[in-house]
């Protein structure tokens, strides 16, 4: 009959919408995703995971040019695969994604800023990833001064 049809069709609908939600809570974006577990610059500045600005650290440490930053970023693939690494300092495009984890940049005329911005992403080499271009990614701000006179 049409109304055993419609409760069936009801029926069914919702344990399909149950094992959905089941399974969903089974699996994570943490279970095929990469991520970074910390990154860290020579000033003693330290990204955590947890941390209330999530992918963002603002050191409030102040650089001039001539000064020199050097990062290291400890990551991990839940698939085990291996990373490659990228850096993009300010508004400059990113580095080339290489196998290294530690990059270091010089502070240039040209970084002056309140607001000085050096994005760290990870990625692995599957064909999908957490975000359009990369798994998982870490800002880190500085105010960078003019040189003293």
């Amino acid at each position: 009959m049409t109304h055993q049809k419609h409760l069936i069709l009801g029926i069914s609908g919702e344990i399909r919408n149950r094992l959905v939600v089941y399974r969903s809570k089974q699996e994570t974006g943490e279970d095929y995703f990469p991520r970074i577990e910390s990154a860290r610059d020579n000033l003693g500045n330290v990204w955590i995971p947890g941390q209330l600005n999530g992918g963002m650290l603002h050191t409030k440490k102040n650089l001039r040019p001539g000064d020199n930053l050097e990062f290291i970023i400890t990551a991990s693939d839940p698939l085990g695969e291996e990373l490659e690494y990228s850096i993009r300092v300010h508004d400059n495009h990113a580095t080339e994604w290489q196998k290294n984890n530690i990059f270091r940049v010089k502070i240039e005329e040209e970084h002056i800023s309140r607001n000085f911005g050096i994005l760290i992403a990870i990625k692995s080499k599957r064909d999908y990833h957490a975000s359009q271009y990369s798994d998982d990614s870490i800002w880190f701000y500085y105010t960078v001064l003019p040189r003293k006179k």
